[in-house]
This record gives structure tokens, C-alpha cells and sequence, in this order.
């Protein structure tokens, strides 16, 4: 018997004030992506410029272990299918673990200053996934090091 395990997670990408500019107050965001001939990538833009990228190695990252307290074994994939539906945009793709695969999809729309994202994990293994942590990234220009946390900007 196969067993299907699904979780959605919803993430509102804000911009305000003093984040990327005092000038960004108010303003619309866009969303756009990138092919790079075998993977999508997410664009965050700001005045026609890219504020927010999903990291090279891909959209999606899952760890697959525990080691010394931490997530470890990470498995990263990007979308390898796009597709429109209305203010939607969504991107599709398998990320492939030694135990099964995850069937992944990130909708996403702009809606006046935000932009929505809503991400699926859906587990097509044989057996539950044991020390799963599953990652939500993206990446900024900045002076310095810091975290940045789309979710609550």
C-alpha cells in the first residue's frame, strides 16, 4: 500500500521600510522566473529590480538526517515544469531521496505589495520518511551577513 503524506505551507514575501530601501514603502512587488535551461528560478522584483532569488542548487530543500542536534544529508531540486493558471504561476519538480521521492509545487501571485506563495510537499515513498526537515530559501544582496525571513518581512 502506498502512503501519501501532503503538507501545504502558505508564506507572505513583504518588503518594507528599511529592509531593501526607505523608498521601497508602499510599492508594488513583482515576481518573475529565470529558465537556465534545466531549472526555474524565482525572481522577488522591486523596481524592476531582483530583491529576492530561490539559491542555485535549487528551490526546495529537504534534509534527510540528524547529525550532532542539526538538520543533515540535504537534497536540494529546482521546477522543471512551469505552468500559468489565471495570477498563478506555478512551478513543478521531484526532488529524489534514497527513500522515495518528494513531489513538489510553489504557486505564486502578486497581490498589491505582497506576493503570495503557497508550497506543496507531497512523499511518494514506500515507507514514512524517518528525519525529514523541509526548507524554505531565498537569497538577497545586503552588506553583511544575516538572515533574511521572507515570511515575516
Amino acid at each position: 500500500m502506498k502512503r501519501f503524506f501532503s503538507m501545504t505551507f502558505v508564506a507572505f514575501v513583504f518588503s518594507v521600510s528599511g529592509v531593501f530601501s526607505s523608498l521601497a514603502e508602499g510599492r508594488p512587488r513583482g515576481f518573475s522566473t529565470r529558465y537556465d535551461g534545466k531549472d526555474y528560478h524565482v525572481v522577488v522584483v522591486l523596481d524592476g529590480k531582483g530583491v529576492l532569488r530561490s539559491p542555485l542548487e535549487g528551490l526546495w530543500s529537504i534534509a534527510t538526517g540528524w547529525k550532532d542536534g542539526w538538520p543533515a544529508g540535504w537534497i536540494h531540486a529546482g521546477p522543471t515544469e512551469m505552468e500559468r493558471s489565471g495570477d498563478w504561476t506555478i512551478l513543478r519538480g521531484k526532488l529524489e531521496t534514497p527513500a522515495g521521492a518528494w513531489q513538489l509545487s510553489d504557486s505564486y501571485r502578486p497581490s498589491g505589495k505582497v506576493v503570495k506563495c503557497v508550497r506543496r510537499f507531497t512523499w511518494e515513498g514506500k515507507e514514512t520518511a524517518k528525519f525529514v526537515t523541509l526548507s524554505v530559501r531565498f537569497q538577497c544582496s545586503g552588506g553583511g551577513s544575516g538572515i533574511v525571513l521572507p515570511g515575516i518581512l
